[in-house]
């Protein structure tokens, strides 16, 4: 009631009963907590100048009298009150605070101590600091293990309270960790590690895959410059010698692999960059273990499952002026083309150093699947590498550079329309306009993994594009070319939950690096694929050159069945429908659930729209088993695919085997309006009424009718 109607000055008996609840709240702290908790906190928002008097000194005095051999939980309530003073800028007396943090000599508890070093480091947030403060901060340092000391003072690294820290706080952390008996040399290491990368993070030195050339300049600069975080005056010369010994023995081994692959190379490598430069002159990554290190990963770097910490070390490397040969890139990538940071790396190094068109072509060979990725960033690391190879980068046809500025173009609404313009320049038209034929295949790669964003409006225009390309670029791209293509993406998305990640990471401070990219504000999450619209998409794509489809139904036929048979929502509908198919039908026993109907239909009715303009029955792959499938849908419970699956049905009338002829088309559309809910009854009527008991019709055109019709009823029944 107090707190409910204090507004700006408080009940007179404010104290007597904060007191009275307090002595309540010791003698039951788990159920009080809360209550006094949120009282303080109501008191607090409400209080004056002159109020907070009252709650500091009885909140004070009851600390004071309490045996400090408390459980957690009073301590946890009376320091969470403390942290509440703290964020609402009530702290009126440093000496009250110094008191309230010093008054409990030991305490070996874990959660004691964490909420020790979280309350000191808001209050250093809050206050000018000196050293009485770095004191208090470190006061239970004995009792804290090295880990917990780590982890809590990392918290101080990732903030912005480090610029206003004294070399005398770095001093106590590291002389504490170094001197610990619970510390391991190679916690430590890590622990230097990871202090760099959060310091590199913060300083923005981080390079990363969407980063332009200037950007990562700008990185390179101050990686090689600027930014030096380990010197003496804050590490200590033990700290020193730590890492000294540790580069050293590091390098000492460059000749074993596992030094490579475990990492360590990869630290020492960051260490030592990270040194003054005044204290690194013993100990130098020389030409010949550079030398070594190619020679090493040239002849192994195939077989490695650490692809990651590869990546990361010759980035490490290429960042501080090391200097690799291109034929030393394009074995690398031969088996890694598909890695985003050996990606990342190749496009750091080449932007680094001028390259020839020698290795254009088998770089281009090497890495034009990238194109194709549904990751935005492979995408757009194999154009900046390939872009490397084009001497004048203001060449306005060149498919790469064209490809290159789409890329660039953030996926946002804002801008999407600059990416629609670049990519109309992949146009059939434009292509040939500029005699780009050779690089065809490479838009058709990029154009596939464009249509992959999760963003709408590049639907449409990428699959008019890649449409055209079916009519008009086939021949220039070759026809078992482009549908090994297109059935590689049709794979990939059936597959896609089979897919399994390569590489585990075990290793946190490679993990704590790769989570370093940030997605920009407005920005699409362009990672997030929905592999069942794709599909749609693709088939979209077929409906613009049916003709050249029609050809490849022993490609087409295999993944339309394969959908119908293990993802179409009604399972019941397939059912028994291929049992007697060849092997390439069979298909396997389903891994992934089921479509939801929406997605079922809308699958189908593309499929449909695709397989209605095929006239040729002796072009397909195996027709009566389409001819089948047909017949089947006519049993669906769908009145859009019904009509789809009966406009089908009427283009089989040429085959020998189909019961629907060609004297039935002229009455066709007769039987149109049964698809159409408002229609359908009447037009079951007239049917019956007036076409089946029609005495001038010849029976072989009733059972043509009655063919259909009995399919219909039955859907209906089934719906």
């Amino acid at each position: 009631e107090t707190c409910q109607n204090v507004q700006s000055t408080f009940h007179s008996c404010t104290k007597s009963l904060l007191t009275c609840l307090w002595k309540k709240c010791l003698e039951k702290p788990k159920q009080l907590q809360s209550c006094i908790t949120t009282i303080y906190s109501l008191l607090i928002q409400h209080a004056t100048k002159q109020n907070v008097d009252i709650l500091w000194n009885c909140f004070m005095n009851i600390y004071r009298s309490i045996n400090h051999n408390e459980s957690t939980i009073v301590y946890q309530t009376f320091y969470g009150i403390f942290q509440l003073f703290i964020e609402h800028k009530m702290v009126i007396d440093m000496d009250l605070c110094c008191e309230f943090l010093t008054i409990v000599k030991t305490n070996e508890n874990e959660e004691f101590l964490n909420i020790h070093y979280e309350t000191v480091f808001k209050l250093m947030k809050s206050i000018p600091i000196n050293k009485e403060i770095l004191d208090i901060y470190y006061r239970f340092i004995e009792q804290t293990s090295s880990i917990l000391l780590y982890q809590e003072t990392r918290k101080i690294f990732q903030s912005d309270l480090i610029e206003k820290l004294a070399n005398e706080f770095h001093i106590q952390l590291w002389k504490h960790l170094l001197n610990k008996k619970d510390s391991k040399q190679e916690q430590i290491i890590d622990w230097f590690v990871d202090f760099i990368m959060i310091e590199r993070k913060r300083n923005n030195m981080i390079l990363l895959s969407n980063d332009n050339d200037e950007i990562v300049m700008e990185k390179i600069n101050l990686l090689n410059t600027k930014k030096k975080f380990l010197t003496k005056d804050k590490i200590t010369e033990q700290g020193f010698q730590c890492i000294q010994m540790f580069i050293q023995n590091t390098l000492s081994k460059i000749d074993d692999i596992q030094v490579l692959l475990s990492g360590q190379l990869w630290r020492a490598l960051i260490l030592q960059s990270s040194l003054s430069d005044k204290d690194t002159n013993e100990t130098v990554f020389t030409n010949t273990h550079l030398e070594k290190l190619s020679s090493q990963l040239m002849n192994n770097c195939s077989s490695s499952s650490s692809s990651s910490i590869i990546a990361l070390t010759l980035l490490e490397l290429v960042s501080h002026n090391q200097s690799f040969s291109t034929l030393f890139w394009y074995t690398i990538l031969k088996d890694n083309s598909h890695l985003e940071l050996y990606l990342l790396t190749t496009r750091v190094s080449f932007l680094l150093k001028s390259l020839t068109k020698d290795y254009s072509d088998k770089f281009i060979e090497l890495l034009k699947t990238n194109l194709s990725s549904f990751n935005s960033n492979i995408r757009l690391l194999t154009l900046r590498s390939l872009s490397s190879f084009i001497e004048d980068r203001n060449e306005k046809n060149n498919v790469i550079l064209t490809c290159l500025l789409c890329e660039e173009c953030p996926l946002n609404v804002y801008e999407y329309r600059s990416k629609i313009i670049h990519l109309q320049k992949l146009s059939v038209e434009f292509i040939l306009l500029n005699n780009n034929t050779s690089s065809f295949h490479l838009a058709m790669y990029y154009l596939l993994g464009v249509l992959s964003s999760n963003f709408t409006p590049l639907w449409s225009v990428c699959t008019e594009l890649l449409g055209s390309y079916g009519n008009k670029a086939v021949e220039h791209i070759g026809h078992t070319y482009f549908w090994s293509i297109l059935n590689e993406k049709f794979q990939l998305v059936n597959q896609h939950n089979d897919i399994e990640i390569v590489e585990s990471i075990n290793d946190e401070l490679i993990s704590e690096y790769l989570q370093n990219e940030e997605i920009k504000e407005y920005e699409v999450n362009d990672q997030s694929i929905d592999y069942i619209q794709y599909r749609i998409n693709l088939f979209q794509i077929l409906t613009h050159f049916p003709n050249e489809c029609e050809q490849k139904t022993k490609i087409l036929l295999p993944i339309i069945f394969d959908f119908f048979t293990n993802e179409y929502f009604d399972h019941l509908l397939s059912l028994g429908l291929f049992g007697l198919s060849k092997s390439s039908y069979i298909v396997q026993t389903p891994t992934s659930k089921r479509l939801t109907k929406k997605y079922s239909l809308k699958t189908l009715e593309t499929i449909l729209n695709l397989l209605k303009q095929f006239h040729h029955y002796h072009q397909w792959y195996e027709p009566i088993r389409l001819y089948q499938f047909y017949i089947r849908l006519l049993l669906s419970s769908d009145n859009s695919i019904q009509q789809s699956a009966y406009q089908c049905l009427l283009k089989c009338h040429q085959m020998p085997q189909s019961i629907i002829k060609s004297n039935f088309l002229k009455h066709s559309e007769e039987l149109v309006p049964l698809f159409n809910p408002s229609t359908c009854r009447k037009a079951f009527h007239e049917l019956i009424q007036g076409v089946l008991l029609e005495q001038n019709l010849s029976d072989d055109l009733k059972n043509q009718y009655a063919f259909i019709l009995i399919r219909i009823i039955y859907s209906k029944l089934n719906a």
